[in-house]
């Protein structure tokens, strides 16, 4: 006799356990795996079950999504439903369309509607595992190659992990940590201003390694105070203390 795995989802009321709804995620055949690659399931299969099960969880999340807003903020009416609100949502490993109640003025002269978004009900359609996941690669490589790590780890590429967005997050996270440290003990007194500063900038085009992709353009500056020049000998000179800052401007 031939089996299947049926993996389903039900809804049930908490306190009686009747099932209230119940969805049929996928079926599984049952083979004797001739193979290592065949033993459970594979990358792909194992995302693809994970954002089946999130659909299905959303969906009915998205049913008590309430802005808390029972009347109208302009005339005091009441509200009515108005239809539904197509929001993206990005969780760690897949990305889903969350569909938002939307609700207008009762009163047809006020014209007050409602389109709340996943951003703007929690800030963000980013769930912060993803967020951390983004600012640890955005430390530990290069935006790009952030990006290649989490197209390995996804098994296929997604827009909400492409350079730029590994970047926003990595500088956006970086500046609250930047203000949070400003309010910690006052550093140390600096050195004193200075009469005069020289300040060196030259610039050139440095290759990018992935192919067929063209140089990018950089500037190299460097900040000295005169005296910090002394002589090694009588043809040489060294710069004993200077502050070295080079900035990258990206095409794309």
């Amino acid at each position: 006799m031939d089996y299947a795995l049926r993996i389903v989802v039900e809804k049930v009321a908490s306190s009686s356990q009747e099932v209230i709804k119940r969805d049929t995620i996928t079926n599984y055949a049952l083979q004797c795996p001739t193979s290592i690659g065949e033993l459970g399931l594979g990358h792909a299969e194992q995302i693809a079950l994970l954002e089946k099960v999130q659909n299905i969880l959303l969906a009915e999340q998205s049913l008590l999504l309430n802005p808390g807003i029972t009347v109208c903020p302009t005339c005091g009416n009441t509200l009515k439903k108005n239809g539904y609100k197509a929001s993206k949502f990005h969780a760690v490993f897949s990305d889903h369309t969350v569909r938002i109640q939307q609700h207008s003025c009762r009163q047809p002269a006020c014209g007050w509607h409602s389109t709340p978004t996943i951003t703007s009900l929690f800030g963000t359609n980013i769930h912060p595992d993803l967020a951390i996941v983004h600012c640890e690669q955005g430390a530990l490589y290069s935006y790009r190659e952030a990006k290649k790590n989490l197209e390995t780890w996804n098994g296929h590429p997604r827009r909400v992990n492409n350079h730029t967005h590994v970047k926003r997050m990595t500088d956006k996270v970086g500046a609250v940590l930047a203000e949070h440290n400003g309010l910690s003990p006052a550093p140390e007194e600096g050195a004193a201003p200075a009469q005069d500063l020289i300040i060196q900038v030259d610039g050139g085009h440095i290759p990018i390694q992935e192919k067929d992709k063209r140089s990018f353009e950089a500037l190299a500056t460097m900040v000295y105070r005169p005296e910090q020049i002394q002589a090694v000998d009588a043809h040489h000179r060294q710069i004993r203390e200077k502050t070295c800052v080079i900035s990258a401007r990206d095409d794309q």
